[in-house]
């Protein structure tokens, strides 16, 4: 049986952690997508052996510029000339399923076996917003080499009333129909895998409010027909208990974010270097790790690594968010 591995990483378009194995190829990306990603279609990725079950978060951005675009100035700042961290396909539309075509390619021959896209939810609306990323991979040639899933990752209702209808509603009936009927849904004994980012963001309630988020996954599990496999994602290494997440019905924990718990004092002009970072990561792992089982709930351990052998940067918190800015 394979061992469990979630290895997370927030993404802008595409997966990152695997720059170190393509990094020969980045000498050959051009200055636009067009240059970058023309000529030969992605071939059909080579499945390597692995005792390991590894995925990562695909975090999706607005296709056209709007908010948080500003943030490649700072992805991208130059030194001694050279910009930075461009990505290895240049840039482009974040739904060119071209450009997810490879993201798979480089994903599965370097390890990974599965994504988890980033839902975000209007209340609205009945499909999700921002999800450029998970229509281009359900389109996308070569998908089949991957299994997927979805994160909850924000409701915009105004109460948890207005959270819980729209979330055992319009969104259940969405993954039923257009998630889950998909052979290549992320499941776990059988049973699908949905991850919720936040209680607070999803739900409208407080993070350990026990009664009403066990009601709403109740809920979504009427309307799917099915038990599912929940996982949360907020919980963190600064939590005294797990408890509460075993008590309103969560199967499993994993962090979507350990780089925010580095110690917000760190001097922001300054730089981290890559293995002193997932040394203070693997730190907070352990400690989760013997949380959960203290609270006799699964815990799969995540790591954020850095692009690239570069030191990751501590931008201003006032230009990026506290997650962002420890994670480029």
């Amino acid at each position: 049986m394979k061992k469990v591995l979630l290895v997370l990483t927030v993404i802008v378009a595409f997966v990152a952690i695997i720059y170190i194995s393509i990094q020969s190829r980045s000498d050959q990306s051009a200055e636009d997508s067009s240059a970058s990603v023309s000529g030969d279609y992605p071939p059909t990725p080579r499945v390597p052996d692995s005792n390991y079950f590894a995925g990562s978060y695909y975090r999706p951005k607005p296709v056209y510029p709007s908010h948080q675009w500003n943030n490649l100035l700072s992805y991208n700042r130059e030194e001694d000339g050279v910009l930075k961290r461009k990505p290895v396909l240049g840039y482009y539309r974040g739904d060119s399923i071209e450009a997810m075509d490879w993201s798979i390619l480089w994903a599965v021959e370097n390890g990974l076996n599965f994504f988890v896209f980033d839902d975000f939810w209007s209340n609205s609306q009945s499909t999700p917003v921002y999800d450029t990323g998970i229509q281009a991979f359900l389109n996308a040639q070569n998908n089949g080499s991957m299994n997927f899933s979805s994160m909850v990752t924000s409701i915009s209702a105004q109460n948890f009333a207005q959270a819980k209808q729209k979330f055992s509603g319009d969104i259940a009936n969405y993954y039923k129909s257009t998630y889950f009927s998909r052979s290549n849904y992320l499941k776990i004994g059988e049973k699908p895998v949905v991850v919720i980012y936040n209680n607070s963001a999803a739900f409208k309630v407080a993070n350990n409010d026990v009664s009403k988020v066990s009601s709403a996954l109740t809920a979504f599990e009427q309307t799917v027909g099915q038990e599912v496999y929940w996982i949360y994602a907020a919980s963190s290494p600064t939590e005294s208990s797990y408890e509460h997440y075993k008590q309103m019905g969560y199967d499993a924990l994993f962090p979507y974010g350990m780089l925010p718990d580095i110690n917000y004092d760190v001097n922001p002009q300054a730089t981290l270097d890559h293995s002193e970072s997932l040394a203070i990561q693997l730190e907070k792992v352990e400690q989760m790790y013997q949380k959960a089982t203290a609270a006799n709930i699964k815990y799969i351990p995540a790591i954020v690594p850095n692009f690239d052998e570069q030191n990751i940067y501590l931008t201003n918190s006032g230009f990026l968010s506290d997650l962002t800015r420890y994670t480029y």
